[in-house]
């Protein structure tokens, strides 16, 4: 569904269409982001 990669403390969030960088975050999550490059929406998930 999304590419994301982690990191010691974050996961970084990426465009699924675009590979833009949209964001960094730690934690639980869930947020849908539209890219401003390629306006994809993109869905994001952590338990």
């Amino acid at each position: 569904m999304t590419t994301h990669t982690s990191t010691s403390q974050s996961t970084e969030l990426r465009c699924q269409s675009c590979n833009r960088k949209l964001g960094e975050i730690a934690g639980t999550y869930r947020l849908a982001v539209k890219c401003p490059r390629c306006k994809q929406f993109n869905h994001f998930q952590a338990a």
